[in-house]
């Protein structure tokens, strides 16, 4: 029986399919969803750049910060660039994990619980999952990683290749 799906989500279009899957899914067996979002450490990334643009996420100042996070996006003082960096992943991760919240509400799921991690992807979300004790993993195929990790070895199938529980890759 499936009690807990864990479902990894980073924005891209194969992570909104698995969210639709996973939300189906534990809708249909009321299950629990368990929602991951993992930041990867240094500079923000281009795509996520504009996004926080976007979103106006760069303009927040974060809690005990007194300046906007504009100045990080658009290349502000190198001494707070990794905190900075760090906090636009954050406010990012936050505004995936409610987007993604929201519809899992809307198919019915009842029970979400979110978590925003930070590392290596694959480990974080295997770490996430151990710790929850899912019974499943629902992730999409294809993130928003560099072509790089495309050739080195997707998130999706170290994730599936390493899981102790069944996982769905979605495309």
């Amino acid at each position: 029986m499936i009690e807990t799906i864990l479902v990894a989500t980073d924005g891209s279009d194969h992570a909104d399919k698995a969210l639709d899957l996973a939300g189906l899914l534990a809708a249909q067996l009321g299950a629990k969803v368990v929602l991951v979002h993992v930041m990867s450490p240094g500079p923000v990334p281009e795509s996520l750049r504009r996004m926080a643009e976007v979103e106006h996420l760069a303009e927040r100042a974060p809690a005990g910060y007194e300046q906007p996070l504009a100045s990080t996006v658009r290349g502000g003082d190198p001494r707070h660039a990794e905190y900075e960096n760090f906090r636009v992943h954050e406010a990012i991760g936050n505004q995936l994990l409610d987007v993604a919240e929201r519809g899992l509400r809307k198919k019915g799921v009842k029970s979400i619980s979110r978590r925003l991690e930070d590392g290596e992807p694959a480990e974080a979300i295997l770490d996430a999952a151990a710790g929850a004790g899912v019974d499943m993993i629902v992730l999409g195929s294809r993130g928003l990683g560099s072509l790089k990790k495309l050739l080195v070895g997707s998130v999706s199938s170290k994730v599936c290749q390493l899981a102790r529980c069944t996982c769905v890759s979605v495309k």
